[in-house]
């Protein structure tokens, strides 16, 4: 299944700080909810779909619901993407993601890309306030990533090597638990 690319009025992006991203006519993101098959995670990739203007391939899958506030998963996984999206200056850059589970007791959230990658050296760095490997980059998508995966949901996030040579960042929930949100 390939996510297309939808039309998002301006200031209406997952990024904004009020209300959600309008991802089809009349459809808006829920504040908060149990976040049953992550359709969250579609919805994040519909919103760079549409900025990239070029599909994003995601195959959903059945997953054990996860609690949290959908629009900061959502604007969590907006910003791994973006990254995935910007890791590439002047080029198309090649994104898959992909979720499952890990035993049962844990659901992930996999982005990988086929840019240059986070060099090893790095990969703990990538998720700190103001930490960015390239010169335009500020440093917060990331950190922010780490905020809403790791403080408010009690998940982790993490920076690997990719098989399609790039980067790869997993965002790891524990199923059925629920902090701040």
């Amino acid at each position: 299944v390939v996510a297309a690319p939808t039309r998002r009025p301006h200031g209406s992006g997952a990024g904004s700080s009020t209300g959600g991203a309008l991802l089809g006519p009349g459809r808006r993101l829920a504040a908060s909810c149990c976040l049953r098959r992550l359709a969250a995670v579609q919805d994040a990739v519909a919103v760079i779909a549409s900025d990239l203007g070029r599909p994003i391939s995601f195959v959903p899958v059945a997953l054990p619901a996860v609690r949290g506030n959908r629009d900061r998963l959502v604007l969590a996984v907006v910003n791994v993407l973006r990254n995935a999206a910007q890791s590439r200056s002047g080029g198309e850059v090649t994104i898959r993601v992909s979720a499952g589970t890990n035993t049962g007791a844990e659901v992930f959230i996999a982005v990988d890309d086929d840019g240059p990658g986070v060099p090893p050296e790095h990969r703990a760095n990538v998720f700190e306030p103001g930490f960015s490997l390239r010169p335009d980059g500020t440093g917060q998508g990331l950190s922010l990533v780490r905020e809403v995966v790791e403080t408010e949901m009690a998940g982790r996030a993490v920076c690997e090597g990719s098989q399609l040579g790039g980067a790869r960042f997993v965002i790891r929930l524990p199923v059925g638990t629920r902090r701040n949100g």
